[in-house]
């Protein structure tokens, strides 16, 4: 492998090192033909009826304000999840903020992570940034209530929409694999909050 190319193992064991957690218990999972199968088999009769199905409020609050793209595609995620999944494979969520936010659990108690994105558009070459996850701490959570399982797979759903009819056009699986290229930026974030705390000069004009 490339030394600039990163993929989720790579990202996953770079985060636990950076936490203190070297040579842990591996994060993602591969998939079995068997379990691909299974849950695909599952959800691709929802995905597919999905199609055509118009997403109330997409654009608009019920108070009248109009939804910001985030918003949106939040509405359109949940509209999605409640749809998904069948007697023989529930799709619930996950308490608390991070990722996943859902996990995908058959009633033989296999579960993996499910992430859920929407998107009013898709374009084979498009690269811009969807983030997946920074943050390794509720799958940890997850997998220590036995939520998930240790290692979990993950599967991402995409639910592709139009703006102009508020229609789903499409829905997209992703079983994600341990050695599927994601792309990784080291960040820096700061808060009000901190900014209070920081060692640093700073002026407030009212």
């Amino acid at each position: 492998m490339a030394d600039d190319v990163w993929t989720l193992e790579r990202f996953y064991a770079a985060l636990e090192t950076r936490g203190g957690r070297d040579g842990g218990v591996p994060l993602i999972g591969s998939w079995t033909d068997e379990r691909r199968a299974q849950v695909r088999d599952c959800l691709a009769p929802q995905c597919q009826a999905l199609v055509g199905t118009v997403v109330p409020d997409l654009l608009r609050t019920d108070a009248g304000e109009e939804r910001s793209n985030q918003s949106r595609g939040n509405v359109v995620a949940d509209f999605v999840s409640d749809r998904l999944g069948c007697q023989q494979l529930l799709v619930e969520p996950l308490a608390g903020g991070g990722y996943p936010d859902r996990r995908a659990v058959a009633q033989d108690g296999f579960a993996c992570a499910l992430e859920l994105k929407a998107t009013s558009s898709w374009n084979d070459g498009d690269g811009n940034r969807r983030v997946l996850t920074s943050s390794s701490t509720k799958l940890h959570r997850a997998m220590r209530d036995g939520t998930l399982p240790s290692p979990p797979m993950h599967l991402l759903v995409t639910a592709i929409f139009s703006l102009a009819t508020h229609a789903i056009t499409a829905v997209r699986l992703d079983f994600l694999e341990p050695s599927s290229v994601v792309n990784v930026r080291l960040e820096a974030s700061t808060s009000q909050a901190l900014l209070m705390r920081g060692e640093h000069a700073s002026e407030r004009f009212i």
